[in-house]
């Protein structure tokens, strides 16, 4: 897993980059057929390349190199169904954040006076609420957003790091190791 401190560096590399207030948006859980029966969650990639944070519903706002995390807060009886929750100032703080803002605050960003620079993400609930906020037309695949920002993730993006190479490595001796044991308990006959 990589440090915070990778992702704070990440997100100031790609404020100098853009130059101007950038926000990113994190994927929400996704219903299947019924609200309450969801998709297995995966986060956008461009949001946990900057941030490592997988919780569903989240945003970062990136602005002269200050992030702020939005999150949803803990309902108050979920550590009675779910067991024990962090505060999003917790979960923040883990995540190498200072600032956190809770998630339903995000839509005071449409005042501001400076252009916003965003980016359409694959979950159409938020890229249409990043479109509403930063007064973009955000269509995904189409209209991808602001072309400064997609140019710096991209230029950021394609070429990995030490760390992340580390990563991969160790994830591949991971996933070794696992085959060669599936395949010694494989006989002709077994299921």
């Amino acid at each position: 897993m990589l440090s915070p401190q990778i992702h704070a560096d990440r997100r100031r590399a790609l404020s100098l980059k853009v130059g101007e207030p950038i926000l990113l948006m994190g994927h929400t859980e996704r219903p299947r057929n019924l609200p309450m029966s969801t998709v297995p969650f995966r986060q956008d990639s461009t949001f946990l390349y900057f941030t490592g944070c997988t919780l569903p519903g989240a945003a970062v706002f990136i602005e002269n190199g200050k992030s702020t995390l939005y999150l949803t807060p803990a309902a108050e009886d979920d550590a009675l169904w779910h067991g024990s929750t962090q505060s999003i100032d917790e979960v923040a703080a883990g995540l190498g954040f200072t600032h956190v803002r809770p998630i339903d605050t995000l839509d005071e960003l449409s005042q501001q006076k400076s252009r916003i620079a965003t980016l359409a993400v694959p979950d159409l609930a938020q890229t249409q609420r990043a479109a509403r906020i930063t007064n973009t037309s955000l269509v995904y695949g189409k209209n991808n957003g602001h072309n400064g920002l997609i140019s710096a993730v991209i230029s950021m993006r394609r070429i990995l790091s030490g760390a992340e190479l580390d990563e991969i490595r160790a994830t591949a001796k991971v996933t070794e190791s696992a085959h060669r044991t599936a395949m010694a308990a494989t006989a002709p006959g077994v299921h």
